[in-house]
């Protein structure tokens, strides 16, 4: 049967050493994008790795184009990065010595002095300033020489697919694209909500391009190419976490287990490919160590690993699927409220949004998969008065997320008993579900706000509609 059905066929040992023996290896553009995301020991490592396989490595025309278009973007994302951690860090230095300075222990306490203290901090703070500093004059600027863009255009000298020759041949490609989103045919029905962005289209070489088909014009052009170049064995690398690529199923929670079964038998029909197959980053990385004997560390692949857990939260891979986590879909709930979301530093909060000069954080509690007891909420609320009295947040948002009902009733009982018993804090209770659409999208849903109230008032309750 396998014969008849390769697409449902389990690799074999052999398959996966042919791939990193003579397969073509094809890169999305969001790859070489993360260059200017990690650390320089990670960029390194896998630029030589890419070295390696020069005379293997190949983009399709519409990746290069995407890499030129979106470079400096990613450039002044980074670089900002800088300037949003010196504010955190002069915010908690402000916060913390006007707090110390509002208990006056230094003059209503005879043990107390805590300029020892804050000396020191000042100064770990100051020499902290001139790494970051040192970072950031390594950091590529939008207006200067790109040492990551000259390695990327040396690796892939001659290896780019030809551009599409018309606007007309273009259209086509589109008119075929529409179908088959509309019929949910993979790759790239997931991006139709780009047509509904500021700039849905762009225009490059005379020619109009639509945003929503960009996984499409990649997925075939890497056909296309290994058709008429004869390649049987191709290796797609890909940062995108979207379920129109991925093969994933909910057992004990969302387990990937390879390109959808469509991509491998469209690849053998349309393509010629009889050994297709896929890795993120992080896998890519882990095999070549092993296959090509290559220096590849573990804290680049953490890095690696870090960087593919932030860019797939962004706006622009929203990846509506039932097995997205939890802390994703709180994600989008925030972006559907708020403009100014951040991922958050703190090992405690997972996001911060700002509001005006405050600055709110939120950290999720997920139990979809486990229920609440009363010892787990006090932890976590103890947790959370920890973080508020740091004095970098203005305010703390638990999110708890429940997968039924009878789950929520439970843990909103205990979160209200426990609040009550915690007097004044800037702090509030999000208690929510994760649903599931009639399109197997899923979604957060807050049902119950709970906020310790100021001034000694008990903690109240109130739903979302009410105020947030």
């Amino acid at each position: 049967m396998k014969t008849t059905f390769p697409q449902y066929a389990t690799k074999t040992p052999a398959q996966y050493a042919s791939l990193w023996r003579e397969a073509l290896v094809v890169l999305d553009a969001n790859v070489l994008l993360n260059l200017y995301r990690y650390r320089e020991q990670t960029r390194d490592e896998l630029l030589v790795i890419l070295a390696r396989l020069q005379n293997r490595v190949w983009i399709p025309h519409h990746v290069g184009l995407e890499f030129y278009r979106n470079r400096l973007k990613v450039i002044s994302e980074q670089s900002n990065r800088f300037d949003e951690v010196r504010k955190v860090v002069t915010d908690f230095q402000k916060n913390l010595r006007d707090n110390l300075g509002q208990l006056q222990v230094s003059t209503r306490h005879a043990q107390i002095n805590p300029e020892s203290l804050l000396h020191d901090i000042d100064r770990a703070i100051e020499e902290y300033y001139s790494v970051l500093d040192k970072q950031k004059e390594n950091q590529p600027a939008v207006s200067e020489d790109d040492s990551i863009r000259d390695a990327v255009e040396e690796i892939f000298r001659g290896r780019v697919g030809a551009p599409i020759s018309d606007q007309a041949s273009l259209d086509n490609l589109y008119a075929e694209a529409k179908k088959r989103a509309e019929a949910r045919i993979p790759p790239g029905y997931e991006d139709g909500s780009k047509a509904k962005e500021t700039t849905p289209k762009f225009i490059s070489g005379g020619l109009i391009y639509e945003r929503q088909y960009g996984d499409f014009l990649v997925w075939i052009q890497m056909l296309d190419h290994a058709r008429s170049a004869e390649h049987a064995s191709v290796l797609f690398i890909t940062d995108d976490a979207k379920e129109d690529w991925w093969r994933i199923v909910g057992e004990g929670g969302p387990k990937v287990l390879g390109p959808r079964e469509e991509l491998i038998d469209e690849a053998r029909t349309r393509g010629g490919i009889t050994n297709f197959h896929m890795y993120k980053p992080e896998r890519f990385l882990k095999y070549a160590r092993d296959d090509l004997n290559l220096t590849v560390s573990e804290g680049t692949l953490e890095d690696v690993r870090a960087v593919s857990a932030v860019t797939s939260m962004g706006p622009k891979s929203r990846t509506r699927t039932r097995y997205v986590p939890d802390e994703i879909l709180v994600y989008w709930w925030l972006l559907s409220q708020y403009e100014d979301v951040h991922y958050s530093q703190s090992a405690f909060t997972d996001f911060i949004v700002r509001l005006g000069g405050q600055r709110v954080g939120y950290s999720i509690q997920s139990y979809a998969h486990s229920y609440a007891t009363t010892a787990r909420v006090r932890r976590v609320l103890a947790g959370a008065i920890e973080e508020l009295n740091l004095g970098i947040l203005s305010h703390l948002v638990l999110v708890w997320v429940v997968s039924d009902e009878l789950e929520l009733e439970r843990t909103a009982t205990i979160v209200s008993l426990s609040l009550k018993e915690l007097g004044e804090h800037n702090l509030t209770v999000v208690i929510g579900e994760r649903q599931i659409d009639s399109d197997s999208s899923a979604t957060f849903l807050p049902i119950w706000t709970y906020q310790s109230e100021p001034k000694g008032r008990s903690a109240t309750a109130r739903a979302p509609d009410e105020g947030a």
